[in-house]
Formats: C-alpha cells, sequence, structure tokens
C-alpha cells in the first residue's frame, strides 16, 4: 500500500453513512472500499481496546453497493492518523459479532490489517 491508496482520486463515492447530526462517518466508493472513520480512544474495552467495531447494516449496505474492503482511518489523541485496511472477508473470520447499544456489530480486529501512517 502506498500514499496514493489513502488520497486515490479515481474514484467516485458512491455513498455517505452520517450521524443524525450530519457528520460524515464513512463512505462507500467506487473502487470496492468502504471507509470508516474512527477515534483511537473509541476501541472496544471488552476486546482488550484491539477491535473497533462496525454496524452490521452499515456493512450489509455497503456490500450491496459492491464494498469488499474496508478502509478505517484511526485518529490517536495526538491527531496522528493510520489507515487499518482489511478484507470483509478476513473482518468475517476474524471478527466478532457483538451487540452494542441495541446495535448488531461487527469488530473490526486490528491485528489482521495491514498498517499505513498517514500523518
Amino acid at each position: 500500500m502506498n500514499d496514493m491508496t489513502y488520497h486515490s482520486r479515481n474514484r467516485r463515492i458512491l455513498k455517505r453513512f452520517t450521524t443524525p447530526s450530519g457528520a460524515v462517518v464513512a463512505k462507500v466508493y467506487s473502487d470496492g472500499s468502504m471507509r470508516k472513520y474512527e477515534k483511537q480512544r473509541d476501541r472496544l474495552r471488552v476486546t482488550g481496546f484491539k477491535h473497533h467495531a462496525v454496524d452490521l447494516s452499515m456493512l450489509d449496505e455497503a456490500w450491496s453497493l459492491g464494498a469488499r474492503r474496508l478502509e478505517l482511518v484511526e485518529t490517536a489523541d495526538n491527531g496522528k492518523r493510520r489507515l487499518f485496511t482489511i478484507s470483509f472477508e478476513d473482518m468475517a473470520e476474524h471478527g466478532r459479532r457483538l451487540s452494542l447499544v441495541g446495535r448488531e456489530r461487527l469488530t473490526v480486529p486490528l491485528d489482521r490489517c495491514e498498517v499505513m501512517d498517514i500523518d
């Protein structure tokens, strides 16, 4: 993976996932990727702070739009960002299904991801 993977200009946004207040939390792109934005402090305590989680409904919709890879941009407390990349297949195999705050989620095992510093 190189810097162009993160800054690729040759892909179209197919879908934006937003919070009720309008903040973008994820995007699905035409190149088969879904990019999700997380903060390092939001890692899951139940996994020893080694996983993030994605709503299954969001993954299902991204899959229906052709996404097969998750790109998770994580911002650390010091402002540094890292890009974690994992296929949906590996996430399903190595992640765990959890119900958090009444929503079904799949964990993203960060130790199974390719990692790249982007700042």
